[in-house]
Formats: structure tokens, C-alpha cells, sequence
């Protein structure tokens, strides 16, 4: 299975020089917002680097969904950090967004994260033009 994310960056200052190396998803646990096939791409990551992911990932929301979601990624024996709900204003400052959701209608959450600057990674898909 070839993963369909992609990277997109803008150029913006807001907030770049004082990042981190961590990543993240900010959103609600549903598994429609693309969250298998982050699953995937995390245990594809983990693997290349042998065995751990370059750095605690960390997954910032709730919803009906986020009891299942942390079952499966523990299950995967991934290095996730689940946070619960957090406003993107409030979200510590890490240097990537990874949003695998291919049914965005505004993507609020995306548009936030390159006006602060960090580099985002998404689903080539219509919905994300």
C-alpha cells in the first residue's frame, strides 16, 4: 500500500525559528479523518528508523473514536503521546502537522498550522487544492 501524503510548505516566519522537532495531529478521533493510513505511515517511519520514530508523535484531540484509535496504535507499538483536546493556538510548538483526513471541507486546521509557520504533510486529494 504507496501512501498518498505529500509534503506541502509555505514560506512564513510566524513561528518557525523557535519549533521543535516534534510532529503531531490536532483533530477529532474519528478513523474517517484518515487516521489508519496515519497509522501506516507511522509504522512505515518507525520501521526505517529501526524500529523507533525519530521522535515522540504526538496526537492532540477527542472524540468517539479515541479509545479504539490508542488500542490500535499501542497495539502497532508505536511512540504516540495522546494529549486529549487542545486549541492549535495552545499546541506547543512542534514543526510539523501531519493531517492524513481526505474529507476537509474548510481545513481550518491546515491553514492554521502554515500561518504559524510549520511544515505540513497531507493526502494528495481534490479536497486538499
Amino acid at each position: 500500500c504507496q501512501s498518498s501524503l505529500q509534503f506541502r510548505r509555505r514560506t512564513n516566519n510566524y513561528q518557525h525559528e523557535h519549533s521543535t522537532n516534534g510532529a503531531y495531529f490536532i483533530g477529532k478521533m474519528l478513523w474517517q479523518k484518515g487516521l489508519d493510513e496515519l497509522g501506516h505511515l507511522l509504522t512505515k517511519t518507525q520501521q526505517a528508523y529501526g524500529g523507533h520514530l525519530p521522535g515522540i508523535f504526538h496526537i492532540i484531540g477527542d472524540g468517539p473514536h479515541l479509545e479504539s484509535i490508542s488500542r490500535k496504535f499501542h497495539h502497532l507499538g508505536l511512540d504516540v503521546s495522546f494529549q486529549g483536546r487542545m486549541d492549535h493556538a495552545d499546541v506547543p510548538p512542534y514543526r510539523v502537522l501531519i493531517n492524513p483526513s481526505k474529507t476537509e471541507v474548510l481545513c481550518t486546521t491546515v491553514s492554521e498550522a502554515l500561518a504559524m509557520g510549520k511544515w505540513v504533510i497531507l493526502p494528495h486529494h481534490p479536497s486538499n487544492t
